[in-house]
């Protein structure tokens, strides 16, 4: 599989941009997670908890999606996280006069969080093999850094111009319909359809 090959390849945008929406968001709200808990009215060691939250659930993420992934399928464990990680972005908008409630909105969002680089992984393993695995996550390491690097300074851009996080998240919450619909109109190569198929008789 040769560079322009991997790169003609719809799977691998699609896959790319997916997780680089969700890694967007995940920067800007790690970024700014203790900023946001402080200008919500908590003390600096209570917004610090908010962190550990998502991060917690995050470590649990990794591996219940990595268990649903065998169980349901890659894209639907992948829709499924993005989803928990919208409803944690839309909790934190609006749950920040209850400290217990923003809490678990942020574990929430780190449920999710954590289901989104493993499944990266896995959907780049199926649809281009073992054997192509380590050149195309390195192709799409760019395009995720792109969305990464943006997720901060956006966040912080929302939040100097209308005094608020509210806005910010919820722009990031809605941007979520990209990874939804990326996972809706991802098809594999039928290269990768052909070794499953062979894979699976051969059980």
């Amino acid at each position: 599989l040769s560079t322009r090959e991997a790169l003609a390849e719809p799977a691998l945008w699609w896959i790319a941009i997916a997780s680089g929406i969700c890694f967007l968001a995940v920067s800007g709200v790690i970024t700014h997670a203790v900023s946001l808990g402080t200008d919500a009215g908590y003390d600096a060691v209570d917004s610090a908890y908010l962190l550990s939250a998502a991060a917690g659930a995050g470590a649990i993420g990794k591996l219940l999606f990595g268990w649903l992934a065998e169980r349901m399928g890659e894209r639907e464990a992948f829709a499924l996280a993005t989803v928990l990680h919208t409803f944690g972005l839309l909790g934190m908008a609006e749950s920040q006069d209850s400290y217990p409630l923003l809490l678990a909105t942020y574990a929430l969002f780190g449920l999710g969080m954590g289901g989104i680089t493993p499944l990266m992984a896995a959907l780049l393993a199926r649809a281009f093999g073992a054997v192509h695995f380590g050149p195309v996550m390195g192709l799409a390491g760019p395009i995720l850094i792109v969305f990464q690097s943006v997720g901060p300074p956006l966040l912080g851009y929302v939040y100097d111009t209308w005094g608020d996080y509210g806005p910010g998240l919820w722009g990031f919450a809605l941007l979520q319909v990209v990874p939804l619909f990326a996972m809706w109109r991802l098809r594999y190569p039928a290269s990768a359809t052909q070794g499953r198929g062979a894979e699976e008789a051969s059980r």
